[in-house]
């Protein structure tokens, strides 16, 4: 096989045809080398793999506690009072209504 190659690199005529007849030479030796270092290296491969991990912390029952605030404070004062001024603006005209049946009742039951 070396001699068949030294032969046919030694007809060829031109420049670029030595550099094909090299090139077509070197290609099979260069895959041949890589297959046996492929052979040699079988048992040293190794396979990765990716572990993926999630860990999530249970929530506090504390976690929602908040103090009042300030302009919550407020918003209730004022609901209060609105629902103190409709209670009184209800109840006004039947206390006056009431105050006067029993000043009337008073005055002539004696």
């Amino acid at each position: 096989m070396i001699l068949q190659k030294q032969q046919m690199y030694e007809e060829a005529k031109s420049i670029q045809d030595k550099i094909d007849l090299s090139d077509r030479i070197f290609n099979p030796e260069r895959a041949i080398k890589y297959y046996e270092e492929e052979l040699k290296n079988i048992d040293n491969q190794v396979s990765y793999s990716t572990v993926s991990l999630t860990l999530t912390e249970k929530q506090s029952d504390y976690a929602n506690i908040m103090f009042v605030k300030f302009s919550s404070l407020i918003s209730s004062f004022v609901e209060s009072l609105n629902s103190l001024l409709k209670f009184t603006v209800i109840i006004l005209p039947w206390a006056i209504i009431s105050l006067i049946l029993y000043l009337l009742y008073r005055r002539f039951a004696k």
